[in-house]
């Protein structure tokens, strides 16, 4: 984190902060907070009309719509896990480096504050 000021740390800290509430909240419209494992969301239909409606359409209709809350579910997830992973990079200390012990670019970090990568 050499590299990088304290000014530059800040900046990307909150935005990361601002990407995680934004994710957790589209998350929630899709998805539900596992209770046990916090990290993990399981993927739900808006009203669980398929659950409660013995007709075979609004069942299809139900599990179509999992279908799809779980594939967009999967990509906020893993987004929001990347993003808690940088956030815990930044407090312990090792944000902005490789796991080969490189630096990351301020420019890369700035286009993408969850990156672990150099391109």
């Amino acid at each position: 984190m050499k590299h990088l000021s304290l000014e530059q740390i800040d900046t990307l800290q909150k935005r990361l902060n601002e990407e995680k509430t934004l994710l957790e909240k589209e998350l929630g419209t899709v998805a539900v907070q596992d209770p046990i494992n916090k990290s993990d969301w399981n993927a739900t239909d808006e009203d669980n009309q398929g659950k409660r409606n013995p007709d075979s359409n609004s069942r299809a209709d139900h599990f179509e719509e999992i279908d799809t809350n779980q594939a967009i579910s999967g990509d906020l997830e893993a987004r929001l896990i990347q993003v808690n992973q940088a956030l815990e990079l930044i407090e312990s200390k090792k944000y902005g480096i490789t796991e080969d012990g490189k630096e990351i670019p301020y420019e890369r970090l700035e286009a993408n504050p969850a990156a672990q990568t150099i391109i």
